[in-house]
């Protein structure tokens, strides 16, 4: 069975389904802490912000409405772009550059924090499609059988 496959299976199943729910509303709330902060309503102008994290701001903002608005709908390419998107615009950046994101003490266990939330729902994504996945292929031989 392809990647492809346990993850469209995997999206039929209740318990899926509930993750990616569950990943969505997380993705939109983050997505609002974007908004606060070109508003400003985090206590900083904007304007003042190094400009990696103006860039990274916009970037998460597109990257978490349009994923949440996939995993909702449960389109596969909205997991392909989760696990991805975590992986290329947090993980990478935030380890290999993090000295770029890093402007107070304060930052470095934020960036912990978040990096730690990061890798642990995409692991629990991962093991719930392998399971779900493998849970409809053992049903189907045994239909087959």
């Amino acid at each position: 069975m392809q990647v492809l496959d346990y993850i469209n299976t995997a999206l039929t199943r209740k318990t899926t389904t509930a993750c990616v729910w569950l990943l969505a509303c997380m993705l939109l709330f983050v997505a609002h802490v974007h908004i606060a902060n070109f508003l400003g309503w985090n206590g900083r102008p904007w304007v003042d912000f190094p400009f990696l994290w103006k860039v990274m701001d916009v970037l998460l903002l597109v990257f978490e409405v349009v994923v949440a608005l996939g995993l909702i709908y449960r389109k596969t390419m909205a997991v392909l772009a989760f696990f991805a998107g975590i992986l290329l615009l947090q993980v990478i950046p935030f380890t290999v550059f993090r000295s770029y994101f890093v402007t107070k003490p304060a930052d470095e266990n934020m960036l912990n924090s978040l990096l730690g939330t990061e890798i642990c729902l995409m692991l629990v994504l991962l093991v719930l499609i392998i399971v779900q996945g493998k849970t409809s292929e053992s049903e189907d031989e045994k239909q087959a059988g």
